[in-house]
């Protein structure tokens, strides 16, 4: 299924439907766990050239886009900011870079992470170590609007530091 995936850009969450046409971070992020894992070169190049592409269409500010169409070279933050996306990209960089030591791709993703992190630190509205999200701001931005301090986005950012 991963290899299936597969693109030269990363991985997209599926190429026949045009929405999902997409490398979405979140997807990256958890199919990142498996593909990191099997040792399969192929799906291992696929995580890199995905977090890669993400790294390169970072917000100044360091935020990391939710989802990014590279046939029509469009890419979204989601509307208020995605807290768990910039978390997610964070954990799964970390994690491939564990499971797959590349200097040159450390080199490449480490400015990036760091933004990321200090984009991150930037969503602790009162300085508890815990950042705060927008409304639909995490994986259940369509269907259910909660924001606030988040269990699930706090995990992810306590995971990423």
């Amino acid at each position: 299924m991963l290899r299936a995936a597969a693109a030269p850009e990363g991985l997209l969450a599926s190429a026949e439907l045009p929405h999902y046409a997409a490398v979405w971070t979140r997807d990256v992020a958890f199919a990142a766990l498996g593909a990191n894992v099997s040792a399969d070169p192929e799906l291992v190049e696929a995580v890199a050239r995905s977090l890669v592409g993400l790294a390169q269409l970072q917000a100044g500010t360091g935020q990391i886009p939710n989802a990014w169409w590279p046939r029509r070279a469009y890419w979204d933050f989601h509307e208020a900011g995605c807290t768990d996306a910039t978390c997610l990209f964070v954990v799964a960089a970390s994690q491939h870079l564990r499971a797959h030591p590349d200097p040159r791709l450390r080199r490449r993703l480490w400015p990036h992470l760091r933004r990321a992190i200090h984009w991150l630190e930037d969503q602790d509205a009162n300085q508890f170590t815990v950042i705060d999200s927008p409304a639909g701001g995490d994986w259940m931005d369509s269907t259910l609007q909660r924001a606030g301090k988040l269990l699930y986005v706090n995990a992810l950012y306590h995971r990423a530091l």
